[in-house]
């Protein structure tokens, strides 16, 4: 559910440009925007070109299509601004590739679904981010309402889910019952919820674009990898650049001055931002100083410290790691002989292995698993061997801890394995 635009591009003479340059030419034009590319098929083997030019925003697609090219984007997640200015970058693209785009067609499912940009009214515009907001809270209100357990992810990438006390996660924050009834009632008093509302590229631009990163993706530790490094540099430099055009806002002065010090950063700006966060009051921006459920592998999912860097492994698992703790999920699904899947209680039998120290059995999730104590090359640690288990799915786990201080963390995260059959 959001605002999307489907339009397809044709070019009167000549060839379509090729995905390579497409990617050249919004590197060129858009470079500093572009948080991640990706080139490749899509699910029927036709070229692809996706590209994300907002932290809030899904990525646009290119799709080539015989003589044409198809484009798909959602709108609704960075805001109106976004909107207005992907119906400019769209007119820039057309023009640069000498292209025309059809007109909307209802039965072919293609257009823009707030209409500007065909129209190029703002008001229109304006009006249907009110439209979808007010229908989406009121939606959310009543699956709330349905004593739904968990915070709804309202326009958050997938993979992620953040463990907080709120209603609903958003890109700009957490939001509370409060401010969902406020959005089903007076949508454009929520407009806080688009990290882009103006037209502009201004000072708000770049503070939303600078707060997204900060609320998902900075780890609030110092950097392990040069990724994370680049990261913290780029939120320094939104920041930098909302702060030149308007040094007013509402900024994060303390989790600025948190993000300086992990760069070392003692410049004369940084001197003045420490000087501001000493009279930070309330709680911090970043998803990530808590608990983030991730996707592990054949519908299985854990829950890690949001500081944790994840790395995929060929096998198909995930490591993830921080603080000299590691988190290894695998996992597989069986089959009997017969062609019925095993039980949970079938998975977990091995007489081959010891007796296990610790089991669960909640909710149709069984797990077992032992806690034993090595030695290495930087001295003793803890490994927690675990397996968890639902019907014809078995989740394999590996914690290392260094110290028993961390014990009830790992049995924590060992418990929290999950698969989506059950949920």
């Amino acid at each position: 559910m959001g605002l999307n635009i489907f339009l397809v591009a044709r070019k009167a003479k000549g060839i379509l440009p090729s995905p390579k340059e497409v990617a050249k030419w919004i590197s060129s034009n858009y470079g500093e925007m572009v948080e991640r590319f990706w080139s490749g098929e899509d699910e029927q083997g036709l070229p692809l070109l996706t590209a994300q030019l907002h932290p809030a925003a899904e990525s646009l697609m290119f799709t080539w299509l015989g003589l044409a090219i198809n484009f798909a984007a959602k709108t609704s997640g960075a805001g109106p601004g976004y909107h207005h200015f992907l119906s400019e970058f769209l007119d820039d693209f057309a023009a640069n590739f000498k292209l025309v785009w059809d007109a909307p067609d209802e039965q072919q499912g293609t257009g823009d679904e707030s209409g500007y940009f065909f129209s190029r009214d703002i008001e229109s515009l304006h009006t249907a981010f009110e439209d979808w907001l007010a229908s989406l809270s009121a939606r959310i209100l009543e699956v709330l309402a349905e004593h739904y357990k968990r915070p709804v992810h309202l326009s958050m990438p997938e993979g992620a889910l953040f463990q907080v006390e709120s209603a609903v996660v958003t890109p700009m924050g957490p939001r509370d019952d409060a401010w969902l009834q406020r959005a089903a009632n007076e949508p454009e008093a929520a407009f806080d919820l688009f990290p882009w509302n103006d037209q502009e590229m201004g000072a708000a631009y770049w503070l939303g674009r600078a707060l997204c990163l900060m609320w998902s993706e900075v780890r609030w530790r110092n950097p392990y990898v040069d990724k994370e490094t680049e990261l913290l540099k780029k939120v320094v430099d939104a920041l930098k650049r909302a702060w030149e055009l308007n040094p007013n806002l509402s900024y994060p002065f303390s989790e600025w001055h948190e993000i300086n010090t992990l760069l070392e950063d003692e410049s004369a700006l940084a001197k003045q931002i420490a000087q501001r966060a000493r009279s930070h009051k309330g709680p911090l921006v970043g998803y990530r100083r808590g608990d983030v459920e991730i996707e592990a592998l054949r519908g299985w999912s854990v829950c890690i410290p949001g500081s944790f860097l994840v790395r995929d492994e060929d096998d198909g698992g995930i490591c993830a790691y921080a603080d000299s703790r590691e988190v290894w999920v695998s996992s597989l699904s069986v089959v009997k002989k017969d062609g019925k899947p095993p039980s949970a209680t079938e998975l977990l039998r091995d007489e081959k292995k010891p007796a296990p120290q610790m089991r669960f059995n909640e909710n149709g999730v069984q797990g077992i698993a032992n806690i034993v104590q090595k030695t290495g090359e930087e001295g003793t640690y803890f490994q927690l061997e675990g397996r968890v288990a639902v019907l014809g799915n078995l989740a394999i786990t590996t914690i290392l801890f260094p110290s028993e201080e961390h014990r009830s963390w790992a049995e924590a995260v060992w418990k929290s394995l999950r698969h989506q059959a059950l949920l």
